[in-house]
């Protein structure tokens, strides 16, 4: 996987992608969501708007250097996948929450399910949103580029991209779920389940499908997650 030729953007991206990127920053600005990024910029809702589109700059020469492709590729149906992907993926979540895991779910994040489905959705789809920036086009892309450093074989090149964002993603994980629970072998086993196996899923459809196909099902899942949540506590 070698660094990609420097294509013209569709049009849709060339006019999309600098508001995705000032919503994203105004996102980081209203609400911290990932621990570690808050921590980096030091609480400040300012430093959190500068370093979010900076982000996006560092992800996006990552994603060329990486050979990654921004929109959508490699899907005979687009838009009819991406919605069975949604689908499938709540499915699996639910049914680790309410079904598989429900004995160690935390309390606080029982009651946060008990809250307005509106609300909802909308701390869950901005959150998504930002998580795709920070966790697979800048930490994915940053940690694939460096195995690509270390292992050049081509035929490497897409194992290592997505070792890359597992291991991004594994950082997510501990940061912003980990601290909900007290680490025990099933907790443990939740949050692998819950959290890291959807997230590696995502990395491999950003590597394999392109970002947009990736932050579209990563933020559309929970239109399809949440009434399940709504039903099931």
């Amino acid at each position: 996987m070698t660094a990609s030729p420097p294509l013209e953007k569709p049009a849709p991206l060339r006019i999309g992608l600098p508001l995705a990127i000032l919503a994203s920053a105004g996102i980081a600005y209203l609400i911290p969501f990932d621990a570690g990024f808050d921590r980096l910029t030091m609480g400040s809702p300012a430093l959190r708007f500068v370093a979010m589109i900076g982000v996006w700059t560092a992800g996006l020469w990552l994603q060329r250097r990486n050979g990654f492709i921004l929109p959508v590729h490699g899907l005979r149906w687009p838009v009819s996948t991406i919605i069975l992907i949604c689908a499938g993926v709540a499915a699996w979540c639910a049914a680790m929450d309410a079904v598989v895991f429900k004995a160690v779910v935390p309390a606080s994040y029982v009651a946060f399910e008990n809250q307005p489905l509106a609300l909802r959705l909308f701390y869950y789809c901005t959150r998504a949103f930002n998580e795709n920036a920070l966790h697979r086009l800048f930490l994915g892309g940053l940690f694939a580029w460096l195995l690509r450093l270390a292992l050049p074989q081509r035929k490497l090149a897409f194992p290592l991209a997505l070792l890359g964002m597992s291991a991004a993603h594994l950082v997510n994980v501990v940061l912003n779920a980990g601290p909900m629970v007290d680490l025990t072998p099933v907790t443990a086993a939740w949050m692998f389940c819950r959290f890291f196996l959807p997230g590696a899923f995502w990395g491999w459809l950003y590597v394999r499908h392109g970002f947009v196909a990736n932050e579209t099902a990563a933020i559309g899942v929970h239109l399809v997650l949440q009434p399940m949540m709504s039903a099931a506590f």
